[in-house]
């Protein structure tokens, strides 16, 4: 049954509220900022996140590249995400794995693998997404491929 009422062929047959009928509590601790021009703003982000030292992973350049080894090798203590959903992945991957001891398949979401994690050694992450698609910039996953070999 939908939400609000629909006439002959699916077409709504009176208005609705469409702001009620999709609202909801979200879980995710995640601050989301829009509007041209806040790419300038990011400096400040940074501050607010305490993040001195970032590392950018930027989409042309994930492949191949060890950025866990970078974070720690590096001294990073935040990771920006520039690109689209393979960037924004990484990053989650990363800021997870950086202060890990345990190996990225110990934390495959079965069970309460989750509970191994080490929730204070996780980097924080800036998300700038350049395309629309699944909104991976806001999930708490990522999509990992090629990690069990």
């Amino acid at each position: 049954m939908a939400p609000w009422p629909v006439g002959n062929g699916g077409a709504v047959s009176k208005p609705f509220n469409m702001t009620a009928a999709l609202q909801g509590n979200w879980s995710l601790p995640t601050q989301i900022w829009s509007v041209l021009g806040r790419l300038a703003e990011l400096p400040q982000d940074c501050r607010a996140l305490d993040i001195t030292r970032p590392v950018a992973v930027i989409d042309p350049g994930i492949a191949g590249l060890s950025f866990v080894t970078a974070a720690r090798v590096g001294g990073h203590d935040g990771i920006i995400a520039i690109g689209g959903g393979s960037a924004m992945d990484t990053t989650k991957a990363i800021a997870l794995m950086a202060g890990q001891s345990r190996p990225l398949m110990d934390f495959v979401d079965i069970g309460d693998n989750w509970r191994r994690v080490d929730a204070a050694a996780i980097l924080p992450v800036i998300s700038v997404p350049t395309t629309a698609g699944t909104d991976s910039e806001v999930g708490s996953s990522a999509v990992v491929t090629g990690a069990a070999s």
